[in-house]
């Protein structure tokens, strides 16, 4: 079948002969339509290259004309799942270049509201296909590491959250587990010591422009030393200068907390230990004046982000937005959970404190602020 003859055979074409006829029931129909409109959908997908544009313009005319046969005024609550099963089926046959393609497509329907997932009866009967179709889509895209393809997994979530109410089960973690995996690996004493040594050697011989690396794993950025100036540390606050190891020990190791959080929960010597850490790092990055131009993340094999826990970075890292942004998140989500259990009277007082503290922080950080 030619892809001249393929786009003159719309979804109305194609189950007319179905549609007006009387003797079938509606289970029928629907099962008669559904095997029609998907086999249909297969040969378009055979017969074209889908190398063009103009090839792939057919697929979505097509799908165009199944989600006006399928999503009509009256038919939404029999016909509704077909439409995302003709996407779902789509979505297998394609590449990850074409996949975006379709995305942008199925994006661009949603906003005119022509899926009609506001009207509860298609919502209920389409949302599992929904869950599935954007799981396969966060799959493709999982073998990559660029950020084009982590802000496109993110487009992906945010329509997930638009079409999903907060109360819907899969949304939630109901079993309370933990992203346990999450490790922030950062160095030993021993290797802290031998890197500062390096660097006051180089410093000592006057070479200031030197290209260091940062890496987590085998994510590397190259960061060049003379952008690390100076900190802009209180005089009160003399060892808040981030050169220790103890410093850089408690800026890493309070991912822990955020890993594993019912380590807080545990004792109370746990939670003074996470409060006191949270102080720390509170007075470091209230010392420090944000730098837009700093960004010391990367982008990991599954589309997320990693911490870059290089010492080398860390004088840097403290005026780095992006990293303030994540920590503090961590810590105002963490905490709110820690208020959200039996914590004694003194412990709730302090971790208020951190944080109202946490939150100000947050609200003065650029780009987006109070909002």
């Amino acid at each position: 079948m030619s892809i001249i003859h393929c786009e003159k055979m719309s979804a109305e074409q194609l189950t007319a002969n179905i549609v007006t006829n009387d003797e079938m029931t509606t289970v029928v129909k629907i099962d008669e339509i559904e095997i029609i409109l998907r086999s249909h959908l297969l040969e378009l997908l055979e017969s074209s290259s889908l190398e063009t544009q103009e090839s792939f313009d057919v697929i979505c005319k097509f799908l165009d004309s199944a989600i006006k046969l399928c999503l009509t005024d009256g038919d939404e609550q029999y016909f509704s799942k077909i439409p995302f099963l003709l996407i779902e089926d789509a979505l297998d046959c394609l590449d990850g270049i074409r996949c975006k393609k379709l995305w942008l497509y199925i994006s661009q329907v949603y906003k005119t509201q022509e899926l009609k997932l506001e009207h509860p009866k298609v919502f209920a009967r389409s949302k599992l296909i929904i869950l599935r179709f954007c799981n396969k889509f966060l799959q493709k895209l999982s073998s990559k590491c660029s950020r084009e393809d982590a802000e496109f997994s993110g487009a992906i979530l945010s329509f997930l959250t638009s079409v999903f109410p907060l109360s819907e089960r899969s949304a939630l973690n109901v079993t309370g587990k933990y992203n346990v995996d999450n490790l922030a690996i950062f160095e030993s004493e021993e290797e802290f010591s031998e890197l500062k040594s390096l660097e006051e050697e180089a410093h000592s011989k006057g070479i200031g422009q030197e290209i260091y690396s940062g890496s987590v794993g085998d994510n590397t950025t190259d960061i060049d030393a003379s952008l690390y100036g100076d900190l802009e540390l209180p005089a009160h606050h003399p060892d808040r200068l981030p050169t220790d190891y103890q410093f850089y020990r408690t800026f890493w190791g309070i991912q822990r907390f955020f890993r594993k959080p019912n380590l807080v929960l545990t004792a109370e010597t746990s939670l003074n230990e996470f409060i006191s850490s949270l102080k720390i790092i509170l007075d470091a990055f209230e010392g420090n004046s944000v730098d837009h131009a700093s960004s010391s993340s990367c982008v990991d094999e599954n589309g997320g982000s990693l911490y870059l826990t290089s010492s080398r970075l860390l004088r840097m890292q403290l005026q780095d937005n992006d990293i303030r942004i994540h920590i503090l998140t961590q810590c105002i989500i963490s905490i709110e959970y820690f208020l959200s259990k039996d914590l004694p009277k003194d412990g709730t007082n302090l971790i208020q404190n951190v944080r109202d503290r946490s939150k100000k922080l947050l609200m003065d950080t650029p780009p987006d602020g109070k909002e």
